[in-house]
Order: structure tokens, then sequence, then C-alpha cells
């Protein structure tokens, strides 16, 4: 590592007083060691870690360190993850900060998810509210690629967006392909107020049948970071009762009449692309 002449750690720091690094101590040096060996000092390890905390998730930024979390060790497995914002923030931040400064994890919501889909649509034409507020607050989205398939880890947050879309719950099974295909993990958190079930804004059929096969925790967010695990089927079955209620149809059937309401938005985008492009070429036209 490279020794900065001015130090790059903390000042306060009793171990390397501000330099970054400090001796290794070696009974046989090897031939090239002219002056000393350095390791990065123990400030500096914990100053990264932090920063890949805050860049995963700003918002973990201020939430306090806990002990222990039953999310340690369910980093390389595709989890359902019930909680309130408050205590998954402080279980994710004991997982990051034990899973080091290299780990590449990254929390994105549903209105963000929407952002990335949409982000070649230009703003005078989006009618999605909640689209419209992250683009005002964070700028120009990654695309959906770049913003499910890198991370290690994707942690994608439910229920953020409070304006309906059909297209969201195709979306999020989307992004859940995509990550199985790239044989990567990733974590759903829905809230304990508004669970990913029946009448949820971002689910279907379809997605409670991907999310079936998940280990289910539901965190106890008073303190004693407990976690019980979730029937599995459950949600589906609710889901599949619902549905049967509601549209007198079983969910076979349902499943070969539902149109893909995706496919109908990006036909209708490349079409309304087309003919702008046939209208600004019309008006070039010098004939």
């Amino acid at each position: 590592m490279q020794d900065f002449p001015d130090g790059d750690g903390d000042p306060a720091c009793k171990k390397c007083h501000g330099r970054g690094v400090v001796p290794m101590p070696l009974e046989n040096p090897p031939p090239f060691a002219l002056i000393e060996i350095t390791t990065p000092c123990d400030c500096v390890h914990d100053r990264d870690i932090l920063r890949n905390v805050k860049r995963g998730w700003p918002a973990l930024d201020k939430v306090p360190l806990r002990k222990a979390s039953p999310l340690q060790g369910k980093g390389e497995q595709n989890t359902w993850i019930t909680a309130t914002h408050d205590a998954f923030k402080s279980h994710l931040k004991r997982v990051a900060v034990d899973k080091g400064h290299s780990w590449f994890f990254r929390v994105i919501n549903d209105a963000e998810l929407m952002d990335s889909w949409l982000r070649n649509v230009e703003d005078d034409e989006i009618l999605d509210p909640d689209v419209m507020a992250v683009r005002n607050e964070h700028g120009p989205s990654r695309s959906v690629s770049d913003t499910v398939e890198i991370p290690s880890l994707l942690i994608i947050v439910v229920g953020v967006k409070s304006a309906r879309n059909a297209a969201m719950p195709e979306l999020l099974l989307e992004a859940l392909n995509r990550r199985a295909h790239a044989d990567k993990p990733t974590w759903v958190v829905d809230h304990p107020l508004y669970r990913l079930g029946p009448n949820h804004i971002a689910y279907d059929q379809l997605v409670g049948e991907t999310l079936k096969s998940w280990e289910h925790l539901d965190i106890d967010g008073d303190g004693g970071g407990m976690a019980k695990k979730i029937r599995k089927n459950a949600a589906p079955e609710l889901m599949i009762k619902s549905l049967s209620d509601v549209s007198g149809e079983s969910p076979p059937e349902l499943l070969e009449t539902r149109r893909s309401v995706l496919d109908d938005a990006l036909a209708k985008h490349e079409e309304h692309t087309k003919a702008k492009a046939r209208k600004n070429w019309k008006r070039g036209d010098p004939s």
C-alpha cells in the first residue's frame, strides 16, 4: 500500500498517529525491504469499511452498530425479510461491517427500480409521481442492467413507492429473474404493516411463486435481534385464494389470460419513439 507523506489515517489514532500505516515486524525481512514494510492501520481499515457501508446505502451512515443479527451468514442466499425500516437498517449495518470494505452490496427501493426502467423516457412523458420524485432528488438513473445485475448482493425494499403502476410486479419479477440468471443473491424487504402479498403494489402471483422457495425472516425490531421463519408457501396460498375470490378464475386460467403490462408499455414507448423520429425526419426533408 502506498505510504502517503502526509498520512491518510486518523490523526487521533494511537497506533499510526495519522500516518495510515504501521510497520510490520519481520524477523527475516526480504532483500527488497530497504527501510521497512508497512501494513494499513486499523483506523484506515475501519474507515474504509464505513465508507463502503455508506456507499451501499447512505442511510446506514448514522445507524448504531448492533452486536449481532440473524442476517449474518445470509449474504450469499436469496432471503425475504420483513422488518421496520429502522430495524432493517441496524441489522444490515452489522452484516455490512462484518463483510468488510470490498463487499459490493446495493440497496434500492421499488420507486428507484421503476425509474431505472423508465430512464430513456423524457420527463414530460412520465406520469408516475414517484419516478419524478426520484429523478428530482438523485438525477439521472442507471439502466436496469447496471442497477440490478452488477452488485454482489442486491437488496430491494418494496413498499416505498406509493403511486400505483401496473407494471411494478412485472418489473420486480424481471429484477429477480435477472439476478437468478446471473447466479447472484437478492434480498427483498417489506414492512410488517405493508407485507408483500395480495393488494401490495409490487405483488402478483408470479412474484409469489418466485418468493415461496426463499427463506422468509420476520425480524424483531425491539432490540432483541430475534427473527422467526415464516412458513413457506403461506403468502402464495393466501394470494391464490384471494385471486380466485376476486376474479372468479382459477390461477392457471388467470395466468394464461393475463396480458403483460410491461410488454405493452415497452411496445407503446417504441412506437412513440419511431413516430417522433418520422416526424423529425419529415421536418428535415427538403422536398
